[in-house]
């Protein structure tokens, strides 16, 4: 629902701006289903286009017979002045005020504050934005409004089962305030009863309510983590303790491979809101390598997910990854060398993987040996049972290799006599696509 500010209290605002102009304030999500008792956030968002700001003052009202407002945590990163950060849970009166002494001023979206709600009622209500006397809702520039309109928020409580739990993340003392998507299946597949990224709170924790009764499978992931899941009967409330999600998913596709370790060697040393800064600390250094290394080659939990992990893809790209074996017949108990070339040509790579299947009735796998290329060894087995060689390899710095080079030399020994037509073939599954 799309409000517009006005000066009579209790009256639908009727003030009229011209749109795509101005700062549009807005409660998040629009619409949303929560449990009965159930805790969850509500983010409030400035959404100002090309509009820069210097002030911006948000009074929310929520209805207490159905919200009670727990916390409000303001977002400086734009507006890093609190001028007002109060709430009355009695009344239902959130009173927010942020502003900038300098330039540069924001512009564009951004976060405004979260806000900790709690259901106390079943039924449907509303978050809106009150615009009368010393509480109006407004936006500033130079001492002139830039406000456009509000979005306001309705919020459906409902009966039902409720989950409530925590997160752990691999590398970080805590999870506060970590964006996490939730999903809720029915166990053997079927529409998803929940599916929303959510805040955690400061305690690192969740809550999902209003969900239906019965055995489910709950999915939970981070952008930069692979995903954990859990098999549920549910019932009433019920207290949820997820395994430990695991860092290294540049990417966010559910698999920690050569593409994320290059999406880090991209990003090496540099600071800010990174998709490699697996640990939060604001910088990718030796760290966030270490988590990545960690768990490369591992993918994410499938129960409940709304997607499979998934690898880069179809190759589109100019450099080749080939074997080097030469047409000849070996003699049982012959060993022998097969080296893995990438041809680069002019491309700089900053990592390479190769995962090649062999017939383990036909061959053994002696020894793996990397190449001098890259510095970085990231993963080296082989199971001769299955027929598999697991190899990646990277730099985090320059000097990148390019043209013709060996990538590893396997070293295999004949278990039968070897046709000429016994092949060694690259693997494109999951969690072991051969690519660079």
């Amino acid at each position: 629902m799309t409000t517009t500010r006005t000066n009579t209290p209790n009256a639908t605002p009727t003030r009229t701006n011209t749109p795509g102009i101005g700062c549009v304030i807005a409660a998040l999500p629009a619409n949303t289903t929560v449990g009965l008792n159930q805790t969850f956030t509500i983010t409030l968002e400035a959404r100002c286009g090309s509009q820069t700001v210097d002030s911006i003052s948000v009074y929310p009202n929520v209805v207490p017979t159905f919200l009670t407002i727990e916390s409000v945590t303001p977002n400086n990163g734009s507006l890093n002045t609190t001028l007002e950060n109060s709430f009355n849970a009695a009344t239902g009166q959130i009173n927010l005020s942020l502003g900038k002494l300098g330039a540069p001023y924001p512009s564009g979206t951004f976060t405004l504050a979260t806000v900790q709600l709690q259901a106390v009622a079943a039924g449907s209500t509303s978050i809106s934005f009150n615009f009368s006397g010393a509480r109006t809702t407004d936006a500033y520039m130079s001492g002139a409004s830039v406000f456009n309109s509000a979005q306001n928020a309705t919020v459906n409580i409902t009966t039902g089962a409720t989950v409530n739990g925590t997160i752990t993340m691999q590398g970080r003392a805590n999870a506060a305030n970590q964006p996490i998507r939730f999903r809720v299946e029915p166990q053997g597949g079927g529409t998803a009863a929940y599916d929303q990224t959510v805040n955690l709170n400061a305690s690192s924790a969740f809550s999902m309510g209003g969900l239906p009764t019965g055995a489910h499978d709950v999915w939970a992931k981070h952008a930069r983590y692979l995903s954990v899941c859990q098999a549920l009967t549910l019932s009433g409330t019920h207290t949820l303790t997820l395994a430990q999600m695991r860092a290294g998913d540049a990417s966010n596709n559910d698999i920690v491979n050569i593409q994320d370790f290059s999406l880090l060697a991209s990003q090496f040393g540099q600071s800010g809101n990174l998709p490699s800064d697996f640990n939060g600390d604001g910088i990718v250094n030796i760290a966030d390598f270490s988590l990545l290394a960690s768990n490369f080659g591992q993918s994410g939990c499938t129960a409940g997910a709304p997607f499979a992990p998934s690898e880069v893809v179809s190759p589109t790209g100019s450099v080749a990854l080939y074997v080097h074996l030469a047409n000849r017949t070996m003699m049982v108990n012959d060993v022998f060398d097969v080296p893995m070339i990438v041809m680069a040509g002019a491309q700089t790579l900053d990592g390479a993987a190769a995962y090649p299947n062999f017939d383990p009735t036909k061959l053994e796998v002696v020894s793996v040996t990397p190449g001098i290329a890259f510095s970085q060894i990231l993963q080296n087995s082989f199971d001769n049972t299955t027929g598999q060689i697991n190899f990646a390899a990277g730099t985090l710095s320059a000097p990148y290799p390019s043209g013709s080079f060996t990538l590893l030399t396997v070293r295999f020994r004949a278990l039968a006599v070897v046709p000429a037509s016994t092949a060694v073939t690259f693997s494109t599954a999951v969690a072991q696509q051969s690519d660079v």
